[in-house]
Parts: structure tokens; sequence; C-alpha cells
């Protein structure tokens, strides 16, 4: 709220809000997208005779039911491999949008500091 003006706050604080609801729903198709792809990809190398459909479909909690017992180390491994690379794929965006977000917030708090001194200045040079 610092670096909007008095009147447009209102209008700043909704947008942030649609952006927050936006963001999270296009990152949420994202990595299930990134998350079945990847769990796929490491069944059909780490287990290739378990359908990955089943695995799908039964969850994370029904996989002991569709896998035998010989195959259910790689498909937990699989799904290890899938949700860290969900992760890192969370983190790694979200320290872009903080490298971003706090450049901006500085820099605009920065212009707003110099126009403050140079008012202050000018305020002070009128009074003497």
């Amino acid at each position: 709220m610092a670096v909007l003006p008095q009147n447009e706050i209102s209008i700043g604080n909704g947008i942030v809000i649609f952006c927050q609801f936006l963001g999270g729903a296009i990152f949420l198709a994202i990595a299930e997208s990134l998350f079945t792809s990847r769990l796929v990809s490491e069944i059909a190398a780490n287990a290739p005779g378990v359908d990955a459909q089943a695995v799908i479909n039964a969850g994370a909690e029904g996989v002991a039911t569709v896998v035998s017992p010989e195959n259910l180390a790689a498909v937990i491994e699989a799904y290890n491999a899938a949700i860290t690379t969900t992760y890192v794929s969370c983190f790694s965006s979200q320290l872009v949008h903080l490298k971003y977000q706090h450049r901006l917030f500085y820099s605009t708090l920065q212009q707003q500091e110099e126009q403050l001194r140079s008012s202050l200045l000018l305020v002070c040079a009128g009074s003497v």
C-alpha cells in the first residue's frame, strides 16, 4: 500500500486478490500436469511392468492395492521423484517472484523517499 496513492489502494487490493487466485489456479494445473508426467515417466523407467494409469487412478493411498509387492518400492520411489520435482518447481518459481517483487517494491520506495526529501528540502529552504 505504500507504493499506491490513497485513491488507488482499493483498486490495488482488488488486483492483488485477483492475481493471487488466478496464479493459484494456473499453478495448480501446471503442478498437476508436471506431477503426472513425471510419475508416468518414473514408473515406466523403474517399474516397467506396472500400469501407470492404474497407479494414478488408485492415488497415493491405494497404490499398494494395484501394485505387486515386488514393484511397490519402485512405485514409491517414482512418487517421491514426482513430488520432489513438483515442489522444486514451485519453490523456484516463488524465488523468481520474490526477487522481482522485492526489486519493484524497493525501487518504488526509493523514488518516494527521494521525492519526500526533495519536497522537505524545498519546505525547509522556503522557511529560511
